[in-house]
């Protein structure tokens, strides 16, 4: 555990925010809460909303054009998921106004612990659920960034930041950063542990490096490549400790990467939600969809065996209220994080993203990134997430479900449905 704490020190000191980090803007925030309040295990299990909506945390109110604007697309995903029963929800939305000023705007509704659940809560603002392949946008910045601070780009090949006993063949010795950001490294459905990935390293031959296969391996890969460069003292040279464990090598990179998100991207904009370790007493459980009209299926549930996700941190571990990440993805794309070039080489390549969509209107671009987290042994009972970026709209939004439910098509609706000031 030395190790650990010793590498951690390294992280917080040194990737100390720039000045610039500092230079925070003012912050407007209007939190829309329709949802029932927390209450004794007493309550009705399907308890609904005491209030349709009201207001906290107000700081330098939003312009009232983009108020009205942002607060309909909230309505809109309220009306949505009502209908649809939606056990829980939020929405976090950040658009940078014309003054430069930050307008942020959430709401949520239904419940984040039910009433045959250990301390109900209901799903609020401030709820915290796992963001699944979410995290992997956080992932992309990082490794972003310390290849930048070193010096390096996304084409240079990978195998020389592997430890000495890491083997090769022809084909994977051609695979860049840039490969591992893409989903273009060939790693495709490989177990997600260093123990696999190694031994996919040493032994595949016929590799579609360049063709693109979803891999989360490949960013549990980007992880342990960000600790080395980050930390290369805090590693064997030459062996990898396979362990996920604390004494792992892979536990080690995701608690590196954690703390890297925190000092230099969270809390110097005194964003505290994100975190690689569920919290059993505050954080969401996972319900089958409709849970808040079948009282048979409102029993929650969580991958018990998975309560710390830190060797998984960087391709779907981080657990964040939708509020807090929007926050995140504003920062990133107005380039209070990285120079213009990082930020355009992420919106160009849609590094940590899905990819570039539109809307059905065909009109507004955004990018997507979409996650969920199926519980073990039930893939009834999910977490989804998904992060929508539409820079031409200077626009950011979260939405998170702590069920099955449907998200982009939501948001779609939601957005076109807007009111826009004449």
């Amino acid at each position: 555990m030395k190790n650990i704490d010793r590498a951690a020190a390294f992280v917080s000191k040194s990737f100390q925010p720039a000045g610039s980090y500092l230079s925070l803007l003012a912050v407007s925030t209007l939190a829309l809460v329709a949802c029932a309040a927390p209450g004794s295990t007493d309550e009705p299990v399907l308890a609904e909303s005491t209030s349709s909506a009201s207001q906290e945390l107000v700081i330098d109110p939003c312009q009232p054009a983009v108020r009205t604007e942002l607060e309909s697309i909230v309505e809109n995903v309220r009306q949505t998921y009502a209908a649809a029963k939606t056990t829980g929800w939020s929405i976090g939305l950040v658009r940078r106004q014309s003054n430069n000023l930050r307008c942020v705007i959430s709401g949520s509704d239904g419940f984040a612990r039910s009433a045959q659940d250990p301390q109900y809560r209901a799903y609020t603002t401030s709820t915290r659920q796992n963001i699944a392949s979410v995290s992997k946008v956080f992932m992309a910045a990082s490794i972003l960034d310390i290849l930048k601070q070193k010096g390096m780009g996304v084409d240079t090949p990978i195998w020389g930041w592997l430890p000495s006993d890491w083997d090769f063949t022809n084909a994977t010795l051609t695979i860049t950063f840039r490969h591992l950001l893409s989903h273009t490294s060939g790693l495709g459905k490989t177990p997600d542990d260093l123990a696999s990935i190694k031994s996919w390293f040493a032994n595949a031959t016929d590799v579609n490096v360049g063709n693109a296969s979803y891999s989360n391996a490949g960013y549990v890969l980007l992880q342990y490549l960000f600790a080395r460069l980050a930390a290369p003292g805090s590693f064997s040279a030459t062996q990898t400790r396979f362990g996920v464990g604390p004494l792992g090598d892979q536990y080690l990179s995701g608690l590196l990467f954690e703390e890297h998100i925190r000092q230099n991207y969270l809390l110097p904009f005194n964003i505290k939600s994100p975190t690689a370790v569920f919290n059993d007493t505050t954080d969401a459980y996972a319900y089958p969809q409709g849970s808040r009209s079948n009282p048979i299926f409102a029993q929650g549930a969580y991958r018990s065996d998975r309560i710390d996700h830190r060797p998984w941190a960087g391709t779907g571990g981080i657990s964040a209220s939708a509020r807090d990440v929007a926050q995140f993805l504003d920062r990133l794309h107005n380039d209070e994080l990285f120079e213009e070039k990082v930020v355009t080489s992420i919106e160009t390549n849609a590094f940590g993203y899905d990819g570039w969509a539109k809307m059905p209107n065909a009109r507004d671009a955004y990018l997507k990134k979409g996650g969920n987290l199926p519980m073990l042994n039930d893939s009834t009972r999910q977490f989804k997430a998904m992060a929508f970026a539409l820079p031409s709209k200077q626009t950011y939004a979260v939405l998170t479900v702590n069920d099955t439910s449907d998200l982009e098509p939501t948001f779609q609706a939601a957005w076109e449905a807007r009111t826009l000031s004449p």
